[in-house]
């Protein structure tokens, strides 16, 4: 697998069609939904939890079409940067090559 494994967890590399149902571990489920207030870098959820396993969501929701291996896996693509009487901050730039990059 390429390095996108170390920026996406298993269920995302399932959805992008890049693994198969097998290869995703379960993962955990927070009951309570209402703790947006959470997501953020340090925040903490709280109350019960489940986990949840690849084949509960493909029984609740059905497989993923096209399956892994069937899917296109490689893309071209450009991304044109405008800025309005200024060119770009060095940091400004990194963030854009960093995000290019995932």
């Amino acid at each position: 697998m390429t390095e996108l494994t170390h920026e996406f967890n298993d269920l995302e590399l399932y959805l992008l069609g890049l693994i198969a149902p097998e290869e995703v571990s379960p993962g955990r489920l927070f009951l309570n939904q209402n703790q947006q207030d959470q997501l953020f870098y340090g925040g903490t959820f709280e109350g019960p939890a489940e986990f949840v396993t690849v084949d509960d969501i493909i029984e609740h929701n059905g497989a993923r079409i096209p399956a892994t291996g069937e899917t296109q896996s490689h893309f071209s693509m450009v991304r044109i940067i405008l800025s309005a009487d200024r060119l770009l901050t060095e940091d400004e730039m990194a963030f854009f090559d960093y995000m290019a990059a995932r």
